[in-house]
């Protein structure tokens, strides 16, 4: 009986090995290992097994990594074409094995190259106010630059996500901040 496949990719590594964990404890599936995307910070968890032990898997796998970051997306095969063999399993994948030999402690050949994958793909999250669009491309631009020199990565590799709070949705020193705003502010002028 052949096995399913089933894949889910996420936002960033913490993620993905939320996702790979949740996949693995949740049903009796086995790891075919991870891959990371050339940029955007994307990282595809494979597992396989029986049917709906993998579509149990990638539903916990989902709801598991979507705490910690964005999930992309989701997918099961239920019986996948042996030609697709080459595409699930590439010369990218990180397999289990050779995430074994990491959990004992030994160092396998390809973890020089995983770091590398993982410094080429780094994530700046900005929190703050809401910012008009012209501040955004600013923030981005700039903040992109900096990184870029500092760790020594291409720009076009970079993730920035900004997260706008209304003030209404931040406390600070135990009071709505914008209630603590409109009160310091003076009182508008009125004009006749």
């Amino acid at each position: 009986m052949e096995q399913a496949v089933g894949f889910i990719e996420t936002i960033g590594m913490a993620a993905a090995i939320e996702a790979a964990d949740a996949a693995l404890k949740s049903a009796n599936v086995k790891m075919v290992g991870y891959e990371l995307t050339n940029g955007f910070g994307m990282v595809t968890v494979k597992v396989q097994g029986d049917i709906g032990a993998v579509k149990s898997a990638i539903y916990a796998a989902g709801t598991a990594s979507a705490k910690v970051n964005r999930v992309y997306s989701v997918n099961v095969i239920p019986r996948p074409a042996k030609p697709t063999a080459i595409i699930i399993r590439t010369g990218e994948t990180v397999s289990r094995e050779d995430v074994a030999a990491v959990a004992g402690g030994e160092v396998p050949a390809v973890s020089s190259q995983i770091e590398k994958e993982v410094r080429k793909m780094p994530v700046i999250t900005v929190e703050g106010a809401p910012l008009r669009f012209e501040q955004k491309k600013l923030l981005i631009e700039s903040l992109t630059k900096i990184a870029s020199v500092i760790m020594d990565v291409s720009e076009k590799n970079y993730i920035v996500l900004i997260k706008e709070n209304d003030k209404d949705n931040i406390g600070l020193g135990g009071s709505v901040l914008s209630q603590r705003i409109d009160k310091t502010l003076p009182p508008a002028r009125q004009t006749v």
